[in-house]
């Protein structure tokens, strides 16, 4: 008798194909079952291990784009699910089949279509034959009424083909979808996020410029860094905020204060550094990015 992958000539106890490694199970009519993926198994893990790998990409472009956050975490996570469970279903795994069924769990909100196809599967991956090849047993460890129910299992591969093939169209179809609608969903999430932090910044810099003005009695020099409080800057005169907020000052009257900010902040990715502005005996912080300008005086729409 012949293996029936590589046809080359077997023992009569072979449970190995010699060449080709193919594990052969001696049924109970004689003949021989090959202890291998099904064509339904092979279906699930190449949709599931490239559907993972997709939903991976849209989580680093959305970390990338969004500047990371709970989203890109979550369909980072959703996308090394399904890739390891299509790499335990290609290798035969049991956990991959476990991770299987819980991916079809998943499927089961998909109401009407996925609900009915992940049904479908759940149901082919919870019959015995499956469950056996599934198992890791060694071709010598099965029982034959073991080896029957794979014998099944590889005989009635069309309806299982047809309704993984279903589930691929779906995946492919949702996946599309989730992609066109969260990529610029989550990039305009993490562009509402960087103005806020924008204006807030700004704010919190306007407010250490009081605080400095009420101990020293005039605003800090542009770019000023001296510890002791300079007097009123020329004007009009604009350059980066001034690192003398983050100094202790000490005034006129000889009395010392501050630090008024623990530290000048960073500009979110994609904005100009904060800019000090001093113009007609006021102050203001601004910065442009994200195509709006964020202001702390919330009405200027330019910043130099």
């Amino acid at each position: 008798m012949n293996c029936p992958v590589c046809q080359t000539s077997l023992a009569p106890e072979s449970i190995y194909g010699h060449h080709c490694g193919a594990r052969i199970a001696l049924g109970p009519d004689g003949g021989r079952v090959l202890l291998q993926r099904p064509l339904a198994v092979s279906m699930l893990a190449v949709v599931s291990a490239i559907g993972g790998l997709v939903v991976l990409v849209i989580a680093m472009v959305t970390l990338f784009a969004g500047d990371g956050g709970s989203p890109a975490v979550v369909l980072g996570a959703l996308g090394a699910f399904s890739l390891a469970s299509g790499i335990g279903a290609w290798r035969l795994k049991g956990w991959g089949r476990i991770l299987q069924i819980a991916q079809a769990c998943l499927g089961l909100l998909l109401v009407p279509i996925g609900t009915i196809i992940s049904i479908l599967v759940l149901v082919y991956l919870v019959r015995p034959g499956v469950k056996i090849l599934f198992s890791e047993k060694s071709p010598a460890a099965l029982t034959p009424a073991e080896i029957s129910e794979v014998a099944k299992v590889h005989r009635d591969y069309r309806i299982p083909a047809i309704t993984v093939a279903l589930v691929a169209l779906v995946f492919v179809v949702v996946t599309g979808i989730l992609a066109a609608i969260a990529i610029p969903l989550y990039a305009n999430i993490g562009a509402r996020a960087r103005i806020a932090k924008a204006q807030a910044d700004v704010r919190v810099l306007s407010s250490a410029v009081a605080l400095y003005v009420q101990h020293c009695g005039a605003p800090p020099p542009v770019a000023g860094s001296d510890a002791t409080c300079a007097a009123a800057p020329a004007e009009p005169a604009s350059g980066d905020a001034p690192t003398a907020l983050s100094l202790a000052q000490k005034n006129r009257q000889g009395l010392t204060a501050g630090p008024f900010l623990k530290a000048i902040p960073t500009a979110p990715a994609g904005f100009t550094q904060y800019r000090y502005v001093v113009s007609g005996g006021s102050y203001r912080f601004c910065t442009t990015g994200d195509g709006t300008t964020a202001s702390s005086d919330g009405t200027t729409t330019t910043c130099p």
